[in-house]
């Protein structure tokens, strides 16, 4: 996973487990990133929808800082 900074790529950061491994029943909440690149991308990704609905399957916590999902 790569960060932005500011104005071009940042810092990597390693990832332990991909959408396809993760469950979301073992988790207690979602913080969805804002920006333009991140919801932009997962939006169009289905894997990340049927993710981010069983949250609200579970009633489980979701943040996010964009005005609409």
């Amino acid at each position: 996973m790569k960060a932005w900074a500011e104005k071009e790529w940042g810092k990597e950061y390693p990832v332990d487990m991909t959408l396809d491994q993760a469950q979301a029943s073992d988790y207690d909440a979602l913080v969805l990133p804002g920006g333009v690149i991140n919801p932009d991308q997962l939006q169009t990704n289905d894997q990340s929808i049927s993710f981010v609905k069983d949250f609200f399957k579970y009633q489980q916590y979701l943040f996010h800082n964009k005005k609409h999902l």
